[in-house]
């Protein structure tokens, strides 16, 4: 009906504050959720996965439970690799198997001024771009 009615598809996405949602471009099935709301919410922070279209959600445990995703990108080359930007500024990325590792600590820019967009370029080499909250200050 063009978005005029809404269903919310499962209570297992425990989070009031669900900030983006991305597909896997490798499987039809499999969708990731970034959540997390201010201090002032109840909201559960964190990355969550679907494997079946959004029917039932599970949270990837990790460094960013309980902390605002607001930035996802999936690497479409397997194996899977999921980039995660949190409020606090660090940048993960996920390989699938249960370990996050933080990308940011060469970036200290990118760490310091909070992603809210992740994008990948891809070719032979994977290129990662991020949209900022605010510029950086300049002397």
């Amino acid at each position: 009906d063009g978005g005029a009615t809404w269903t919310r598809a499962h209570e297992a996405l425990n989070s009031n504050d669900v900030n983006l949602v991305v597909f896997d471009p490798s499987s039809a099935d499999t969708i990731y959720a970034g959540a997390g709301g201010t201090a002032n919410t109840e909201s559960i922070g964190g990355v969550f996965v679907s494997y079946d279209r959004g029917h039932t959600w599970s949270q990837i445990k990790s460094k960013l439970t309980n902390t605002v995703v607001q930035s996802l990108a999936v690497d479409p080359a397997p194996p899977l690799t999921l980039y995660a930007g949190s409020s606090g500024g660090a940048t993960f990325r996920y390989d699938g198997a249960g370990r996050w590792q933080l990308v940011t600590s060469a970036l200290p820019l990118l760490r310091a001024l909070e992603p809210l967009l992740l994008g990948l370029a891809l070719a032979a080499l994977v290129i990662l771009f991020a949209g900022l909250r605010r510029l950086p200050k300049t002397e």
